[in-house]
């Protein structure tokens, strides 16, 4: 009986960190709905952070923040942050497990596209260079095709009223059969 529990507990211990949720991170809520931008410092103090969140608070700012769509992390002394609301410390260590961050010089500075990939990224003293007017022209500078999937998402709800009802006059048709699916080739 000792070796059952003792190879259960082995099993559940080597097995259970391949079982985590790869999507628990904040991150996966923004997919294909905004643009996060993820600030990671050791204090509230850092150079990086402050000129970001003094241009973050700016009136003129505020409306290019919200026409692109763009949600704030901060991860300042290992405290999570989103738009200055308090992250958990189980969202926060979800959300630096989704970064895949190596071992690397503070302060860091991330933008997430809508598709989940990662479009700008530098740390150390590259994040210094990193000012929300690079970040407003890396989004202005994404392929259309992205700024259309997000338009597309909403689209198809508007353009279904019109198609209800045939216009005057015209005949109504019956739906097509749905193709024959391919056959599979005998080997």
């Amino acid at each position: 009986m000792f070796i059952r529990s003792l190879t259960l507990t082995t099993l559940l211990a080597i097995a259970g960190p391949l079982f985590a949720a790869d999507n628990d991170s904040p991150l996966a809520a923004d997919v294909g709905r905004a643009r996060p931008v993820i600030v990671i410092a050791s204090s509230t103090v850092d150079p990086v952070w402050v000129s970001l969140k003094k241009s973050l608070d700016d009136p003129a700012n505020k409306k290019g923040v919200a026409d692109r769509n763009i949600k704030v992390y901060s991860i300042l002394n290992m405290a999570g942050q989103l738009d200055g609301k308090d992250l958990g410390q189980q969202d926060t260590m979800a959300l630096l497990r989704s970064l895949k961050l190596g071992a690397g010089a503070y302060p860091k500075v991330f933008l997430v596209g809508k598709d989940g990939e990662t479009k700008l990224s530098a740390s150390g003293d590259e994040a210094k260079s990193v000012d929300l007017k690079k970040i407003f022209d890396t989004i202005d500078a994404m392929p259309m095709a992205e700024k259309e999937a997000a338009a597309a998402a909403a689209a198809p709800a508007a353009a279904e009223p019109a198609a209800e009802k045939p216009a005057k006059g015209a005949k109504a048709s019956k739906p097509s059969k749905p193709a024959k699916p391919p056959e599979m080739p005998d080997d």
